[in-house]
């Protein structure tokens, strides 16, 4: 990341962050997904 001229760091540093949000908020509806599925059955 630290070769790349184009990208600001504030920028890269907001995109990391929306980035681990958006992994983090999907497992937790994968996590609701597999539980709604397991209380289903």
């Amino acid at each position: 990341m630290c070769g790349e001229p184009r990208i600001s760091r504030r920028r890269w540093v907001v995109e990391r962050t929306f980035g681990s949000l958006k992994r983090w908020f999907g497992e937790y509806a994968n996590w609701k997904d597999c539980r709604r599925y397991i209380q289903s059955t």
